[in-house]
């Protein structure tokens, strides 16, 4: 069975018309790489009752249960800044820079924009169509969360980049979901390993590229209450007696509690990713990070970035299927 993988740029395109026309047309399975974050908004309500498997793109984690969590992402030098080199050899002899710029603002041919695009918002999705939509699709895997978040609220700035781009080169962001607060932060001006901390009332979950880790937490005082120092004398030294005599563990007791650690293939790897499209395609069994899956997670990069720009939170309207501000 045939399919198609499409990629492009994160800007205005005509990318959405691309999609319906292998979906609806050609009857094409479609898999949807993270560039189209400006088009799965629009497509999702053309395909969400269509048998065709459409896959947004993201990394894949071990299923997990958390009740809340923060994750962190960042690059450093102009590599990790997007201050790509142009091709030596493009012009507009070899580049239809019409076409390129799409429905984005039309300016004279310009190779570092091409390169470059994007550190300016007109032509791209900056930090969050770069690296919030991977921390955003891992989280929503691991947590079970397929849905976009209820608000966002974002800040941040250009610290380091002083290159003429208009998109932030640190960029935090606040989402509240149906009952999870997650914190994201991503720069490009220290660079930071990939990571993501599920915190709970029973520990820490920490996972990275190539591992995961849980540290328990017994949620119970392991010491008397530090406010009770305050107490006088005679009642302080009461409580404090009687603190022992009911949590102090017999000799020989006492309480060892133990990380655990875990390592693995990098979730990073194509091959698995490759592998899990392919037997959907074969089976039409339906796929992790479907188009819904993809729209949720697209739609928290766009908050992202309107709360950023606005200067202030964010609203996800449901029933409009709207921002709202």
């Amino acid at each position: 069975m045939a399919f198609v993988q499409l990629r492009n740029p994160n800007r205005p395109s005509n990318g959405t018309a691309v999609v319906i026309l292998f979906i609806d047309v050609l009857g094409l399975s479609v898999e949807i790489l993270k560039p189209f974050l400006r088009v799965q908004v629009l497509i999702a309500k053309n395909v969400i009752e269509s048998s065709v498997i459409v896959v947004g793109a993201g990394f894949g984690c071990e299923t997990l249960d958390a009740a809340g969590s923060a994750a962190e992402l960042g690059g450093y030098g102009p590599t990790g800044a997007w201050e790509y080199p142009p091709p030596a050899d493009l012009s507009p002899e070899n580049l239809d820079w019409d076409t390129w710029l799409g429905t984005a603002p039309k300016k004279p041919f310009d190779p570092f924009l091409f390169a470059r695009w994007r550190c300016w918002k007109e032509y791209g999705t900056g930090l969050a169509g770069d690296l919030l939509v991977h921390l955003l699709s891992g989280m929503q895997f691991v947590l079970g969360i397929n849905e976009a978040p209820k608000r966002a609220s974002a800040f941040g700035g250009i610290y380091r980049w002083k290159d003429g781009r208009n998109t932030p080169d640190v960029h935090p962001v606040l989402f509240e979901y149906a009952n999870v607060p997650v914190y994201m932060r991503l720069t490009l001006g220290t660079e930071t390993s990939e990571v993501t901390r599920f915190m709970g009332s029973k520990g820490i979950i920490e996972l990275t590229e190539f591992g995961l880790s849980y540290t328990p937490q017994a949620g119970i005082d392991l010491a008397p209450s530090y406010y009770c120092y305050g107490l006088p004398s005679r009642l302080k030294n009461a409580y404090f007696k009687q603190w022992h005599d009911e949590h102090d563990p017999k000799p020989g007791d006492e309480p060892a509690p133990q990380s655990v650690s875990y390592r693995g293939n990098d979730y990073d790897d194509l091959r698995p990713h490759l592998w899990n499209f392919f037997q959907s395609v074969r089976s039409r069994k339906p796929v992790v990070q479907d188009v819904v899956f993809g729209h949720n997670a697209a739609l928290g990069c766009h908050m992202a970035n309107e709360s950023y720009y606005r200067k202030s939170p964010v609203y996800w309207d449901s029933v409009s299927q709207t921002i709202k501000f």
